[in-house]
Order: structure tokens, then C-alpha cells, then sequence
């Protein structure tokens, strides 16, 4: 029914009832999927009404080579992008994984990953929050510091991240301390 109604508004150029019809196709909500009508909402919503969501889908779709698209890391890249300067948080997430992997035909900088990732972190983004974690514990694009890689373990748990509590316990075993983070 849902289906329906995002299909009258995405027919009249809405952006978000685009994108919406487009997850429906792809993932099968309220109907059989179809890689052809979730790529035509997608592309529809991204390039016409500059939907980040969309932005962010057909990113993901470039990179995973999903719903019949090649595989294309600088198309995945430039659609993270474009979602991303209009701070929208999963797709700040992903430009940080962009620089941390070297996706998207740039070199890896975990610098500029962990930029993103706090980008993303200041959004509630639980992966953001993670990454932070991880970034910290090992010192990679930051000077390690465990204290703070407990702090963003410890709010990535708070968003129901359990490897991130696992991260947490990991921690307190090894140091006998950040008790305080585990709640």
C-alpha cells in the first residue's frame, strides 16, 4: 500500500517518494523486486531532485555492483560525494571508508578518513562511531589514544553496536580500566 502512494508523489517529482520506491523495488517491500524500477527511482531522485539518500544508494550500488550495474568505484565515490556535502551522515560514513580503503581511485588517507568519520559521528552514526574506535585504539590517521577509542566505542554501544561493546570489554581487560563506558 506504502508502494502506492510513494509512486503517486514520485510520478509528480518527489525526491524522497522516489528513493522510497526505489528501496521498495530493490529490497522487495510491498512488492517483487525489480533492479530495473529500483534503478530508475534511484537515478531518478539522485540527479533530479539531488536526494542524498538516492545519492547514497546508487553510490553503494556502483560499489557493490548491485542491480546490474558494473562495478565502478569512481562513480560510487562522486555519488557518496555529492550526498555527502549535504551532510548526510551514511554517506559522510562512506566517503571516510572511501579514504580509509582507497576506494574510488584515491589514495587510501586515514586522515582524511577519520575527518569523516567524525563528520558522520556528529550525526549519531553508529559505523562512524565504531571506525573512531578503531581508528583510536590503533592509532591509524590519529596518535593512538585508548581513552578516547573508549569514549566512541562506548557511544557506538549506546546505539546498539555489540562488537563495539565487545571492544569496550576487550579494552577494559587489557587496561583494567573504562569501566565507565560500559553501562
Amino acid at each position: 500500500a506504502a508502494l502506492v502512494w510513494f509512486l503517486h508523489a514520485a510520478h509528480r517529482g518527489h525526491g524522497q517518494a522516489q528513493y522510497a520506491a526505489g528501496f521498495c523495488y530493490e529490497f522487495g517491500h510491498g512488492t517483487s523486486t525489480s533492479n530495473n524500477k529500483a534503478l530508475k527511482w534511484y537515478t531518478e531522485a539522485a540527479t533530479n531532485t539531488k536526494d542524498p539518500a538516492a545519492q547514497t544508494a546508487l553510490g553503494r550500488c556502483f560499489l557493490e555492483s548491485s542491480l546490474g550495474l558494473k562495478k565502478d568505484e569512481c562513480m560510487a565515490f562522486n555519488f557518496f560525494m555529492m550526498a555527502a556535502e549535504q551532510r548526510f551522515a551514511t554517506a559522510e560514513f562512506a566517503v571516510g571508508l572511501c579514504y580509509d580503503f582507497g576506494y574510488g581511485m584515491i589514495e587510501p588517507n586515514a586522515t582524511l578518513a577519520v575527518a569523516w568519520y567524525e563528520r558522520a559521528a556528529k550525526q549519531e552514526s553508529l559505523e562512524a562511531c565504531y571506525n573512531l574506535g578503531v581508528c583510536f585504539k590503533f592509532g591509524r590517521g590519529v596518535t593512538q589514544n585508548l581513552d578516547i577509542a573508549a569514549m566512541w566505542f562506548g557511544k557506538a554501544a549506546r546505539y546498539g553496536d555489540a562488537e563495539a561493546r565487545t571492544q569496550l570489554i576487550a579494552l577494559k581487560l587489557a587496561t583494567s580500566k573504562f569501566s565507565i563506558f560500559v553501562n
